[in-house]
This record gives C-alpha cells, sequence and structure tokens, in this order.
C-alpha cells in the first residue's frame, strides 16, 4: 500500500509504513521470534503474546527532531546524518504536531535554532489534544543561550516550558514550568490513579498508552507470582517501581539519570509510599558488584538499546525467585535471554508490545524463574 506520510521515502523512522496496519503485528512478532530463535536458541513458541497498539498514528507523546546547521529542523534522511524537513509528523499526537508546525515561524526560534542540535517536543499524555506541550532544546557545542531567550520562545510559541541541555559542562537552563505529568491508572491492585512529576527532558516511553498496557501486564505478573520484593535496575522517574509499590511490594529503583531519580523520590513522597519505594542513584553495573543480601525476590531489568549482559552473571548469582526483562531491542534480549538460562534460569514466557507502530521496533517483556516451571507466572 502507499505510506500514510509523504516522507516515508526519505525519513528512515518508519519502514513498515508500506505494510497494512493488520499486519504489522504479525510481522513483528515474526521477528521476535526469529531473534529468540537465531540468537538465544529459544524455541518460537516461547513468544506467547503479541500487543497490539490500538492507533497506528497519532500516538507518539514526544518526537525529537533534529537541526541542520541553517536551522532547519526534520529527521535523519535514511542511512545519514542528513536533516530531511519534515513540517509534522504523522506519528505525533495532534498537539505535539501542532506545536511543530508553528515552530519554524517563531522569532525567538530563529534565533536560538543555530545553536541547538535536536529540539524535542513532549506533549501531555492526559491532553493529547489542546494540552502545552514542552520544549527541550539539546545544544550544539558550547554555545550557551540566555534565559530570557528560553522565556521569549515559551511566550511566543505558547508551550508550557522549555529546557535547555548544553553541550558542554554548563549546567542546564529552563523557563516556565518545569515538569510534565505522566498519569497511571487501572493498575493492577492500585485503588486510585496517580501521577509521577518530571523534567519534560527525563526518558519517558513516547507511546503513554502502550507503556500502560505494559505496566499493568507486568504489575499483574509480579504480584500472581507472591513475589514481596523487587530490585528495579535502570528504573527511570519510577515507570515499573512506583507502579509495583502502590500495589503493596517493596521496590529499590536504581537509576543513573539524578533528575530521574529526584522525580521518583518526590511521587514516593507525596504518594506516601516511603520506605516501601526508595530510589538510589547509582550505576547498575556498580549495584551489580554488591552483595544481594537478602536477596529480591524479583530482579527487574529495563536496560538500554544494549541489554544488561555484562552484569547479567553476578546478578544472577544473588539468585532472585524471578527475573522480570524489559527489553526495546529483541536482538539483544534473545543474547541476554541465552545467558541467563545458562545461570540456571528457567524461560516462562515472553510477550511483545506494539509501542511503536509503523516502524521497525517491539517492546518485550520476558520472564524468568528460577525454582521449576510450577511457580512460573502463566497468563
Amino acid at each position: 500500500r502507499p505510506p500514510p506520510c509523504p516522507h516515508a521515502h526519505a525519513c528512515g523512522g518508519c519502514p513498515l509504513s508500506h505494510a497494512r496496519e493488520a499486519a504489522q503485528p504479525g510481522l513483528k512478532a515474526e521477528m521476535i521470534s526469529d531473534a529468540l530463535r537465531r540468537i538465544g536458541g529459544i524455541p518460537p513458541d516461547a513468544l506467547a503474546a503479541f500487543h497490539p497498539a490500538p492507533e497506528p498514528l497519532g500516538w507518539r507523546h514526544r518526537v525529537r527532531l533534529q537541526v541542520s546547521e541553517t536551522g532547519a529542523t526534520g529527521f535523519f534522511r535514511r542511512g545519514s546524518h542528513q536533516v530531511h524537513p519534515v513540517e509534522a509528523c504523522r506519528l505525533a499526537i495532534p498537539a505535539v504536531q501542532g506545536a511543530q508546525r508553528r515552530l519554524s515561524a517563531l522569532a525567538a526560534w530563529r534565533r536560538l535554532a543555530r545553536i541547538c542540535r535536536s529540539v524535542e517536543i513532549v506533549g501531555d499524555p492526559a491532553d493529547p489534544y489542546g494540552a502545552p506541550c514542552h520544549l527541550v532544546l539539546r545544544g550544539r557545542g558550547r554555545a550557551r543561550p540566555r534565559r530570557r531567550d528560553l522565556e521569549a520562545l515559551s511566550a511566543e510559541g505558547g508551550f508550557r516550558g522549555v529546557v535547555w541541555l548544553p553541550g558542554g559542562p554548563a549546567p542546564a537552563l529552563s523557563a516556565g514550568a518545569p515538569t510534565c505529568s505522566w498519569p497511571y491508572r487501572e493498575i493492577p491492585g492500585v485503588p486510585a490513579p496517580f501521577e509521577i512529576l518530571a523534567s519534560p527532558a527525563c526518558f519517558t516511553q513516547v507511546n503513554w498508552p502502550m507503556n500502560l498496557v505494559l505496566v499493568r501486564r507486568l504489575v499483574k505478573v509480579i504480584r500472581r507470582a507472591g513475589a514481596r520484593t523487587v530490585l528495579d535496575l535502570y528504573s527511570g522517574i519510577g515507570n515499573f517501581s512506583l507502579p509495583l509499590a502502590t500495589a503493596g511490594l517493596r521496590v529499590q529503583g536504581v537509576e543513573t539519570d539524578p533528575a530521574a531519580v529526584a522525580a521518583a523520590r518526590e511521587a514516593a513522597r507525596r504518594l506516601g509510599l516511603d520506605p516501601r519505594a526508595a530510589f538510589r542513584c547509582a550505576r547498575a553495573e556498580d549495584v551489580a558488584r554488591e552483595p544481594l543480601e537478602p536477596p529480591p525476590d524479583v530482579l527487574l531489568l529495563d536496560p538500554p538499546r544494549r541489554g544488561a549482559g555484562e552484569i547479567l552473571p553476578a546478578l544472577a548469582r544473588g539468585r532472585p525467585r524471578l527475573v522480570a526483562y524489559v527489553s526495546c531491542d529483541p536482538a539483544t534480549l534473545a543474547r541476554d535471554l541465552r545467558r541467563l538460562l545458562a545461570e540456571g534460569y528457567a524461560l516462562g514466557r515472553v510477550e511483545g508490545f506494539d509501542l511503536f507502530p509503523q516502524t521497525a521496533h517491539a517492546e518485550c517483556l520476558a520472564i524468568l524463574y528460577r525454582d521449576g516451571a510450577e511457580d512460573a507466572p502463566t497468563a
């Protein structure tokens, strides 16, 4: 079929846009099964479910645009670092598309564009149509704006806030509202909705409705396993830790981003979860070298695309009863599952989640257990 976006021929972001939406989940499930078999030596039927996205377009709550040296904004051309100008990304929620369309016409932006290498537009998951967006500007080299330049951009563009992240060692700058609200609702075992307030520069999943599908599934599996304690490595703003703690588990989160740790700690304090939810600013590699005493019931991993391979043997020696591994790369997941199987774990199930329609990416959740098949979470 013709791709739904006129930029599909040049933009490198949506290689599956030529495929019908109904066919894309099957293609991604095959991709995951192939990686499990080819790299991990794992039977294809280990992929127990694939959760499709409800919206094929208009799902992305944050979009990072590259900025050329002439100030044009867009995405890298397929296979290059040349910026292809794009007026509005069809994957983005309407509010983000609107902000993208008006950005280039703003005088305040034109003054800042020459010292930016990228600009990220972050929308409000609770109001994808009308709520003002945040901007995150990433600097080019050591250039630095004045705070009043950020204030002018926020006011002229109607943005909720603007954050500047420098290319060098200088501190960040901001203007306007300092945080975004990330809402959590209908979480198993959690009686009421809650929110996490975090800087727009902190990492969050780009497809918020599908992120909640993943969070709900993970909380359900861990609660059904009868777990009480969780060590959450790469915990971010508390995307999994805080729902688990709100559902009654004791959670230790570990994250390297100080702003994300601060957001998670503040949310835990505001929700009355101290000391059940604790957050530590540290590298997962350093924590892996420490003795896990007492060992947690659950080791929860959500590493970056490169995976967690180098720390898995040390973590497995701590003998957590269950490992929940969230991955955005089926290849590194398959590699790491093979290592965990060699450490004495058994694979219960793998599930796929289409957090990125039109693209070749998918999120996975793998559940492994140590004490026998009878302890494996099922549905």
